[in-house]
């Protein structure tokens, strides 16, 4: 009985090794949806914001993303019949080729507009986005707000906020890009 009872015990560990990974990587992000490979330099693509539930009760109803600097005045945001978008602008003072105002977005949120399209508990939300790359290889980070609904009645009033703001190794991170620079043009 003793022999069997150190195996349980590995075999109960192995499990819970495994499991913290999964955990710890879950947690709102953006990744290219389009295309894939490697993000280049003033390259177009099509993004996609993704956040899975981590409760086991509560339903995800809103999402901020912060918006990085370079971002601000390529990002456009595909309409979804079951969230509200709403975007912070302001004017940069510059003009498109058709003499239209460019405006730059520092903060996009996505709003359930009922309870049947928050995202349950075991369930992700996705929300894409398209942008312009910038002219440097870098990194790019994005911040998001994740609004869960209040723990003890389910409503949206005083909600609990998941802040993945912060570093790449802290128990809530941002979500970076990394560009590369394309290469060279053949001739």
């Amino acid at each position: 009985m003793h022999r069997k009872t150190p195996a349980i015990a590995a075999a109960a560990m192995a499990a819970a090794a495994l499991a913290i990974p999964a955990v710890a990587g879950a947690h709102t992000t953006i990744s290219a949806l389009q295309p894939q490979g490697s993000l280049l330099t003033s390259a177009r693509g099509t993004y996609v914001v993704r956040s899975p539930n981590e409760t086991p009760t509560q339903r995800t109803w809103k999402i901020v993303m912060y918006v990085p600097q370079p971002l601000q005045e390529s990002i456009s945001v595909r309409q979804l019949p079951d969230w509200k978008v709403r975007m912070k602008t302001t004017d940069t003072g510059k003009k498109d080729s058709d003499g239209n105002a460019v405006l730059a977005v520092s903060r996009i949120s996505w709003t359930a507009r009922s309870r049947d399209d928050e995202v349950a508990p075991h369930f992700y939300g996705e929300w894409p986005v398209r942008f312009q790359n910038p002219p440097f290889a870098g990194k790019l980070c994005f911040g998001f707000s994740q609004f869960y609904t209040n723990l003890e009645n389910g409503s949206r009033r005083n909600p609990d906020i998941v802040q993945w703001t912060g570093a790449a190794a802290s128990e809530h991170p941002s979500s970076c890009l990394t560009i590369v620079d394309a290469p060279p043009a053949s001739s």
